[in-house]
């Protein structure tokens, strides 16, 4: 039943499809289809093309290593034959060890002779060509591990082999017989001389540093090796050597020119096993679970070399197929001393298959652009009638671009539905125009209605220190709090802000809280008097100090003494004023003008600025000392535009103030007033909304303050607050302002909540929302007509206005 359901619904969706999808349903898909088995069985046959070319890479680097380290095992077998004929000649053998330095390229670790016949014993070290070291056969003891066991061994018959080799970490004696030198890395070649009786005479031993051959195996694994043809990928590739009991000496350094210790980590990568073994701490031996490695080891016992491929993840790595080649390396190409393996892993695999799937995407969408462009020619005629009604009712992009649409040579059906289209969009611009008309008059009535209060009079009944200072905003508070803590240090403070803020009420607030509440303030306007006139006022002066001097005057650091001192606009104070201040204020003493004796002063000074004098002093306006000398404490009151919340709780605080003191206490403010005040920037600070609201309650006409009772010359009020006044039809048009982030989270609760009230406000924003940002909010989204009030007080709802 499924089945068939399932069916039905396809040849229905088939159908009801163009004649061009149709067209292209039933081709593309084959092409794909062809082109995909196509293009899977070509991979396949060129992969395993690519295995095979991979492989034969990996042995041919593998035999080159292998074939390298016996070069170099051949020259020293050459070499051991030249140390015997000295020897055997009498010739110095420190000669002949630097000889071979000079040579090779390298020095030898060690070099050394044992003889049966005069039981005689010369062994060499140098670990610079100047500086070789002879020791004698009992210091021999003191060489760990001791070389002559091995001659013993042979002396005993417990070694036949023509070579014997091993590797160990050697460590020498100084010259007092402590060890000091090493542990050093050597690989030791063993070789017996016999003579004509066939007896061992002599055992000549050759130690080359394990260093020689890690530099070859280096040089094989990077960009220097002779083998180097084409960049590789950045996957991991390591060479290693191994003896043939399985250990793992050392590996491949990334660069063959650095010496670094003989770290195994890329060696052993991914295996488990047993480090170190007697005499050589770095060695590694994989456990025997690892079948391929055993096999290989196997393999170079005899003689073979070979590849074989297992798969691995490896950190780093893009590829998990690894290749591994060994060979073995062999004295006189007949007796195997230890083996290379070489491990790499390519990405060329990776990329042929992408380049395949490329290759087989072009193809794939060629054919497919063909075949749709077949499909295009051939349903273009069809369809294009309908294309072009498609194309007229897509140019519609708003409300305002609605207008019939005309088509020209359409077929009937075309026709059809263009006139349908045509009819449902004049009905769209009859339905947008009755809207238009509702939300105006809707809007029209909200800013004409007179804002409610009470909210904020029954506001938050919290304690204020500072009343002066209106507001409940974060930032304001912030003030507040600096003034109170400030108010009960006896040090000077500089209050910092635009004109218009309050400056002045602000300290008149930290005297009145301080221990010298009960002393005079006193409070000077330092940018009101010039230089003269200012020092008078500030440190007075004597009876006859000058022509016009009558009497004795006390200035104002003597009126203020024990109290508080205000020096408004400090900034303005020239620089002479400002050198008697920082005396004045270092010494706490001043000496009026005319008299010859200094006298005390206890004051604090509060100093008031609305301009940056960092920036002043860096201009040499103002004394920096004098700067740092004011600025014990500073107090930063930030411009109204910048605690736009505190606004309605100020525009309420002076509509208390001004319409009891100007007889209109009926009075009230429209919404559309109040909006274009909470939108309005105030450059001019508190001290410029107060003058607004001041003058609107004495020039207003009837008993509620509208928009055009602002000062709106004077304000800028048409192009800032958006307001615009239509005098013909007496409508009010307002441009929105932008709504903050909890006001957005507000709207869409509302639509499906309906209503809330100030306190599920609060609690849905969190974050200790203040009560007086939370009604500032609510009543900006009021006076824009988006929400209603319901009630009065503390059981105030509101509710969503929903346009019917």
């Amino acid at each position: 039943m499924k089945y068939r359901e399932v069916l039905s619904g396809t040849a229905t969706y088939f159908k009801k499809q163009r004649i061009r999808v149709k067209l292209m349903l039933a081709l593309v898909p084959s092409v794909v289809l062809i082109l995909t088995i196509t293009g899977y069985i070509t991979c396949l046959v060129s992969n395993s093309f690519l295995k095979e070319a991979i492989k034969r890479t990996v042995t041919l680097n593998t035999l080159a290593v292998a074939h390298e380290i016996e070069l170099v095992f051949e020259k020293v077998l050459k070499d051991m034959n030249l140390i015997h004929k000295a020897y055997v000649e009498g010739e110095d053998l420190v000669k002949t060890y630097q000889n071979f330095a000079i040579i090779n390229g390298f020095p030898y670790a060690e070099i050394g002779i044992f003889s049966t016949k005069n039981k005689s014993c010369s062994f060499l070290t140098s670990f610079s060509n100047e500086n070789v070291r002879c020791f004698s056969a009992n210091e021999l003891q003191y060489i760990k591990p001791n070389p002559s066991g091995i001659f013993f061994k042979y002396i005993n018959s417990e070694i036949s082999a023509d070579y014997f080799t091993e590797v160990v970490e050697v460590i020498y004696p100084s010259l007092e017989g402590q060890l000091q030198h090493g542990p050093i890395p050597v690989f030791r070649i063993y070789k017996p001389i016999v003579d004509k009786q066939g007896v061992i005479s002599t055992v000549i031993v050759v130690g080359i540093p394990a260093g020689v051959i890690k530099r070859i195996l280096s040089l094989y694994n990077s960009e220097e090796s002779p083998l180097y043809g084409y960049a590789r990928t950045p996957e991991p590739r390591f060479l290693y050597f191994f003896d043939l009991d399985g250990w793992i000496l050392f590996g491949a350094q990334q660069n063959p020119q650095q010496e670094k210790s003989f770290s195994l980590d890329l060696a052993f990568r991914g295996l488990s096993g047993s480090f170190g073994r007697p005499f050589f701490r770095e060695a590694f031996r994989p456990n025997r679970e690892h079948v391929e490695f055993w096999n290989m080891v196997e393999g170079i016992k005899k003689m073979q070399c070979g590849v074989f491929t297992f798969y691995q993840e490896l950190e780093g790595s893009r590829v998990r197929e690894c290749y591994t080649g060994y060979a073995p390396i062999r004295l006189e190409g007949k007796q195997v001393v230890a083996g290379v393996s070489y491990f790499d892993r390519s990405r060329l695999e990776i990329f042929a298959g992408y380049k395949h799937v490329d290759v087989m995407f072009i193809l794939t969408l060629s054919s497919i652009v063909l075949a749709v462009l077949i499909i295009l020619l051939i349903s273009r005629v069809l369809t294009r009638p309908i294309l072009e009604l498609v194309d007229a009712v897509n140019k519609i992009k708003g409300v305002d671009s609605i207008s019939t649409i005309e088509i020209q040579d359409s077929d009937y059906e075309t026709d059809l539905l263009k006139d349908a289209i045509n009819q449902l969009l004049l009905k769209i611009q009859e339905q947008v125009r009755e809207i238009e008309i509702r939300d105006k008059h809707i809007l029209k009535t909200a800013l004409m209605e007179k804002v409610d209060f009470d909210d904020l009079s029954h506001g938050s009944a919290k304690e204020d220190l500072i009343p002066e200072i209106v507001g409940n905003s974060s930032a304001i508070m912030k003030v507040k709090e600096e003034a109170v803590m400030a108010s009960n240090v006896d040090a000077d403070i500089l209050i910092v802000g635009e004109t218009g803020t309050g400056k002045q009420l602000l300290a008149e607030a930290i005297h009145r809280l301080s221990p010298r509440r009960h002393g005079p303030f006193v409070s000077i306007n330092c940018g009101a008097l010039d230089e003269n006139l200012l020092l008078d006022t500030l440190f007075g002066h004597k009876k006859g100090a000058f022509t016009e001097a009558r009497t004795d005057r006390k200035g104002a650091f003597l009126s203020a003494n024990g109290g508080t001192l205000f020096l408004d606009e400090i900034a303005c104070a020239s620089l002479k004023v400002q050198q008697a201040l920082l005396t004045a204020l270092s010494l706490k003493k001043i000496k009026p003008l005319g008299s010859d004796e200094e006298v005390d002063v206890d004051v604090k000074v509060i100093a008031a600025t609305n301009q940056d004098l960092r920036k002043l002093v860096e201009e040499k306006a103002f004394r920096e000392d004098l700067y740092y000398r004011l600025n014990v404490i500073s107090i930063t009151i930030p411009p109204l535009r910048e605690r736009k919340e505190d606004l309605p709780l100020l525009i309420w605080n002076f509509m208390e103030r001004f319409k009891g003191v100007m007889g209109r206490e009926n009075i009230g403010l429209s919404q559309g007033a109040y909006n274009a005040l909470l939108s309005y920037d105030w450059p001019g600070n508190v001290r410029e909304l107060e003058h607004c609201i001041k003058r609107a309650i004495a020039m207003a006409k009837g008993e509620v303050i509208k928009i055009e009772d602002l000062p709106i010359q004077d304000m800028g009020v048409n192009k800032l607050f958006n307001v615009v006044m239509d005098s013909s039809d007496n409508e009010i048009n307002v441009t929105v302002p932008k709504l903050n982030k909890r006001q957005r989270v507000l709207l869409n609760l509302l639509m499906q909540k309906g209503e809330i009230t100030r306190s599920e406000y609060q609690e849905l924003m969190g974050d200790n929302l203040p009560s007086r940002t939370a009604i500032y909010d609510l009543q900006q989204l009021v006076s824009l007509g988006l929400i209603e009030k319901i009630g009065k007080g503390p059981a105030t709802r509101y509710r969503l206005i929903r346009v019917k």
